[in-house]
């Protein structure tokens, strides 16, 4: 990288991209240093966009991220960073867009913020398969219930999956499914009594508690 064309007074922060990957440089006055404080073994893009806004909202209160993929983690971790405002700039071209990730934050709370990471990858991402039948938009409407809110907000907060988060989870999953007149105890029973209502495709049946944990 040629480093003398960086503006003088200007810093840049390179992550992952050293001949260790886990070590992240700053890019000041020709010289690059190594920065401790943003080692990171994370092997995506859009976490270390976290801790380099977490890193920079010491000294700005402004902080702009930029990428063509949305994502929920920026909206997730809003209030982490300790910023007063955080722009995700996103797009391409003439069709690139700056939305305001603060106000989004705010108008959805923070329980809501704490389940969003857990709610993307439940209902469907790059690596998980979405609920057959059950698009975002129902999901949504179903986490809209604070019970919910809560129960996926306690995913991932520690390394084993506790049975009190694992139940919660289930319960909001079963609410995305019609089933008359009956309140499942888990997502077992919930695929049983889905499968023993008239003219229902077993496609459309709920997934097991073992896929599912």
């Amino acid at each position: 990288m040629e480093t003398s064309l960086l503006p003088n007074g200007k810093e840049l922060y390179v992550g992952g991209a050293l001949r260790d990957g886990n070590l992240s440089g700053l890019i000041k006055n020709g010289r690059c240093n190594v920065t401790p404080a943003l080692d990171c073994d994370h092997e995506e893009a859009d976490t270390r966009m976290v801790l380099h806004a977490n890193n920079v909202s010491d000294e700005v209160q402004r902080v702009i991220t930029q990428s063509p993929d949305i994502d929920v983690l920026c909206v997730s971790h809003y209030d982490a960073t300790g910023c007063n405002e955080m722009w995700f700039h996103t797009g391409v071209k003439n069709r690139s867009s700056f939305i305001s990730v603060h106000s989004i934050a705010i108008t959805l709370g923070p329980q809501m913020c704490k389940a969003l990471p857990t709610f993307h990858p439940l209902t469907g991402c790059d690596s998980t398969s979405s609920l057959s039948g059950v698009g975002k938009k129902n999901t949504w409407k179903s986490i809209s219930n604070t019970v919910h809110q809560e129960g996926l907000a306690g995913v991932g907060q520690f390394f084993e999956v506790n049975n009190d988060t694992t139940k919660k989870t289930e319960a909001f999953i079963c609410s995305l499914y019609i089933i008359l007149n009956k309140t499942p105890a888990d997502a077992d029973d919930a695929r049983h009594l889905t499968f023993c209502q008239i003219a229902r495709n077993n496609m459309l049946l709920p997934p097991t508690s073992d896929s599912l944990f």
